[in-house]
C-alpha cells in the first residue's frame, strides 16, 4: 500500500521536473504533504487537459490508477479531495477530464469524478 514516502517516491520517478519538485517541497516544509505535494499532479494535469496533449493526460491517468489502486486511505484522500475536486473548478475543465479519462479507460475515477461533481 502507497504510504507518504512511497507517493513522493512515485512521482519523483515520472520526470526530472517531478524530482526537482519531491524534492523543493521536502526542502521547503521538512516533510511530505501530501495534499501539497499534489500540485506536482494537478498542476500539469490540469494544464494537459486544457492544451489537449494526449501524451501527458495518458501519462497523468495512469498515475491516477496507480495511486487510486496502490494508494492508503490517506492517498485517495489525496486524489479525492485534491486532484479530482480541482478538475471541477471549471465546466469545460469537468467535460474534457470526463471525456480523456473514459478514452484512457480510468472508468473508475470517472464515476468518482461524477460523484463529486454532483453530475450523478
Amino acid at each position: 500500500m502507497m504510504n507518504q514516502q512511497n507517493y513522493a517516491d512515485y512521482l519523483a520517478l515520472l520526470s526530472d521536473w517531478h524530482k526537482k519538485m519531491v524534492e523543493e517541497h521536502i526542502a521547503d516544509y521538512g516533510e511530505i504533504l501530501p495534499h501539497v505535494l499534489a500540485d506536482c499532479i494537478t498542476v500539469p494535469l490540469v494544464n494537459a487537459l486544457r492544451d489537449d496533449c494526449t501524451e501527458w493526460i495518458v501519462k497523468y491517468c495512469a498515475v491516477l490508477e496507480v495511486l487510486w489502486k496502490e494508494g492508503s486511505p490517506e492517498i485517495q484522500n489525496v486524489l479525492e479531495v485534491t486532484i479530482l475536486e480541482r478538475l471541477t473548478d471549471d465546466a469545460i475543465l469537468l467535460k474534457n477530464s470526463e471525456d480523456q479519462f473514459l478514452r484512457h479507460s480510468v472508468t473508475g475515477l470517472t464515476r468518482k469524478l461524477c460523484r463529486i461533481s454532483g453530475l450523478i
